[in-house]
């Protein structure tokens, strides 16, 4: 995990997310930690928090 190591401590990142097939786990690194999420996961979330937003912007 060098790779990812240093990728986080490149950007002064604490967390991050890497877009994956089919896994899903937390990878704990020296500058924080790097969440894998599948990519059908991934666009589920961004879905729900569009709807998410389109819904609450209604109520403003």
């Amino acid at each position: 995990m060098p790779a990812l190591n240093e990728a986080t401590a490149e950007h002064s990142q604490k967390s991050a997310i890497l877009v994956t097939k089919n896994e899903h786990e937390k990878i704990f690194v020296d500058h924080g930690v790097i969440n894998a999420v599948p990519m059908w996961r991934l666009l589920l979330d961004l879905s729900e928090v569009r709807a998410w937003f389109a819904i609450g912007s209604a109520y403003l």
